[in-house]
C-alpha cells in the first residue's frame, strides 16, 4: 500500500502535472488527492475517450499528460490511442484500474476487459507494468514509464489489479455551483440549398482570426478544408479520433493558458463527443472558443445522414455552460461572432449550418502526422 502523495510528488518531479480521468473506486484516493493539489490540473473528464484526448492536447502543449481510468473505460480509450496518440507519437501516462481480473465479487460486467486489459494494451502498442505496491517502487516504475515513453514516443501503463492507495476518503469532492447562464443568440434564416458550403465557413473562420491562435480540426473533410486553405504551423488536424477534437484543444489550452484556442468541430463528431460540451463548460477557459460546422451529414464517409436536423447545439452548449452561444448560416456573421468570441470571456460556441452539397475535396491534410506534431509544437513553444 502506498499514500497518494508519494505518488503524486514523484509525478509531479516529472512534470506530469495535468491529469484527466473517470471515476473508479481503485484510483478513488489519487482521484480525491488530485482534485485538491495546488500543483497538478486534474479535470473530470465525462468518458476516458476524453480523457485520452485531453491528455494528448496536454502534451501537444508542452507536458505529458496522464490519464486514469478503470479497465472497462480503455475499451473506448483505445480509439484515441489507436489513432491519435500512436500515428502523431504523443505519449501520456495511463494508469489503468483491471477490476474483475482476480475473481473479485460483484465485479462480473468488468471480467472479460478485466482478463485481455494487457493483451489489450499490447495489441495498442502501450507498454505496461503492475501498478507499484510500495512507496520505494515509485521512483523506478516513473523511471521506466518515462524512459520507454521518450524512446518511443507512445503512452506507457501503470495496471492495478488490487488497492494499492491509502484511502482518502475523508477530502470531501470539490463543490461547484457552475458557470452562469446564457441565453443562446442567433438562429438560421436560408433554406438547405441556399447554405454556404463548408470550406466557405471555414474561410470566414480563418480571415477572422489574427494567425496567432491555436486552430484545432476535426476529423475528416474539415481537415483537408481547412488545409487547401492554406497550412499554417498552428493549425493541427485532428485526422483520426473523430469527436475528440473539443477535447484535445482544452489539453492544449489547459497547459497553454496564454494562448486563445479555436476548435473546429463537425455536426457528427460533435455529437459523438458530446461529454466535451459538458467538460469544457464546467472548466470555463477564458480564451476558447468552438465553432460547430454543421452539414446534417457524415460528409466524409459516402453523406449518411447525421441525426443533428434535431439538436439545437449552442442551446446545448449554453446549457453546459459556455459563457457565449450563437447560431448561424449567413458566412458574413461568422467573422462578427468569432471577434467577439475573442473580445469577451469564453468558453464561446458557434453553430454555423453548411450546405450538405460539396464539390469533392481533400479529406486529410498532405501532411504526415509527424510533420503535423512537429510543426505544431515548434509553433506553439516558440511563441
Amino acid at each position: 500500500m502506498i499514500e497518494a502523495r508519494d505518488f503524486i510528488d514523484a509525478c509531479l518531479k516529472r512534470e506530469f502535472t495535468v491529469w484527466s480521468g473517470v471515476p473508479c473506486p481503485l484510483l478513488d484516493p489519487l482521484i480525491r488527492l488530485a482534485s485538491h493539489s495546488q500543483n497538478l490540473d486534474y479535470l473530470a473528464a465525462t468518458c476516458a475517450r476524453e480523457a485520452t484526448a485531453i491528455a494528448a492536447g496536454a502534451y501537444l502543449g508542452g507536458r505529458v499528460g496522464v490519464v486514469l481510468c478503470e479497465s472497462s473505460g480503455l475499451g473506448g480509450a483505445i480509439d484515441p490511442i489507436a489513432s491519435l496518440a500512436f500515428p502523431y507519437r504523443i505519449p501520456m501516462l495511463i494508469i489503468v484500474s483491471r477490476r474483475g481480473s482476480q475473481g473479485q465479487g460483484g465485479a462480473s460486467e468488468h471480467e472479460i476487459m478485466g482478463r485481455i486489459t494487457g493483451d489489450l494494451l499490447l495489441r495498442a502498442r502501450v507498454d505496461w507494468e503492475p501498478f507499484p505496491e510500495r512507496s520505494e517502487a515509485i521512483d523506478a516504475a516513473l523511471v521506466r514509464a518515462q524512459e520507454s515513453m521518450e524512446s518511443s514516443g507512445l503512452p506507457y501503463a501503470l495496471v492495478m489489479d488490487e488497492p494499492s492507495v491509502a484511502d482518502h476518503s475523508h477530502l470531501a469532492t470539490n463543490a461547484s455551483e457552475g458557470p452562469p447562464r446564457t441565453e443562446p443568440q442567433g438562429g438560421f434564416e436560408c433554406s438547405a440549398a441556399e447554405r454556404m458550403s463548408r470550406v466557405t465557413a471555414i474561410r470566414a473562420v480563418r480571415d477572422a482570426l489574427s494567425g496567432t491562435e491555436a486552430l484545432i480540426a476535426t476529423a475528416g473533410h474539415t481537415c483537408g478544408d481547412l488545409y487547401s486553405l492554406g497550412h499554417r504551423s498552428s493549425q493541427f488536424y485532428v485526422v483520426g479520433a473523430m469527436g475528440c477534437a473539443a477535447a484535445v484543444g482544452l489539453g492544449i489550452g489547459r497547459v497553454r493558458r496564454d494562448r486563445d484556442i479555436v476548435v473546429l468541430d463537425g455536426d457528427g463528431a460533435a455529437l459523438m463527443g458530446l461529454g466535451s460540451l459538458a467538460t469544457i463548460g464546467h472548466y470555463g477557459p477564458r480564451r476558447f472558443t468552438h465553432i460547430l460546422l454543421d452539414n446534417e451529414v457524415h460528409a466524409s464517409t459516402g453523406g449518411q445522414p447525421s441525426v443533428s436536423p434535431s439538436v439545437d447545439f449552442a442551446a446545448v452548449a449554453s446549457a453546459c455552460g459556455y459563457r457565449n452561444a450563437w447560431s448561424t448560416d449567413d458566412p458574413r456573421e461568422i467573422a462578427e461572432r468569432v471577434r467577439e468570441a475573442h473580445r469577451a470571456p469564453g468558453p464561446s460556441f458557434l453553430h454555423v449550418k453548411t450546405s450538405s452539397i460539396e464539390a469533392g475535396g481533400p479529406a486529410a491534410p498532405g501532411l504526415s502526422p509527424h510533420q503535423i506534431k512537429a510543426q505544431f509544437m515548434d509553433w506553439i513553444q516558440g511563441l
